[in-house]
């Protein structure tokens, strides 16, 4: 396919109606270094999601793509599918709009996918610092 691009990973970005915490989370891809494909699904947002991803174009090799407003697990595996359809990268890396990474996480990921190159799926330490307190889950 013509519209592929060539890289190790592909971060994959789905979003809606998270404009107050979108910027946040495009910050910390931008921190990672220099992500060679990032990939943003906006489902149906109404509140400028999409355009606040926009403006990140300039620091982000960044495509965009916007659809009908689906169902959670509709669109996440929508997204997933025009992931796959966008990039050959042989790793996709998904991060919902209203995550973000620390610094330096991505790299440390893919150390430890290389290190074990029988692992297909990767969950890392999950942080929640939201309403009822911080909540951690460990990685597996």
């Amino acid at each position: 396919m013509e519209n592929r691009v060539i890289s190790d990973v592909a971060v994959v970005v789905f979003a809606r109606n998270e404009a107050p915490r979108i910027g946040h989370c495009l910050d910390s891809v931008v921190a990672q270094g220099d992500p060679s494909d990032v990939l943003f699904s906006d489902n149906g947002s109404t509140d400028g999601t999409g355009d606040i991803a926009g403006m990140f174009a300039k620091r982000l090799p960044l495509r965009i793509r916007s659809v009908v407003d689906l169902a959670p697990t509709q669109h996440i595996v929508s997204t997933g599918r025009w992931a796959l359809d966008q990039s050959n990268a042989p790793l996709l890396v998904f991060l919902a709009g209203d995550d973000s990474w620390a610094p330096g996480f991505l790299t440390l990921a893919l150390d430890a996918l290389r290190g074990r190159p029988e692992v297909d799926v990767a969950f890392p330490t999950f942080v929640w610092d939201g309403p009822g307190g911080d909540r951690r889950s460990a990685p597996t």
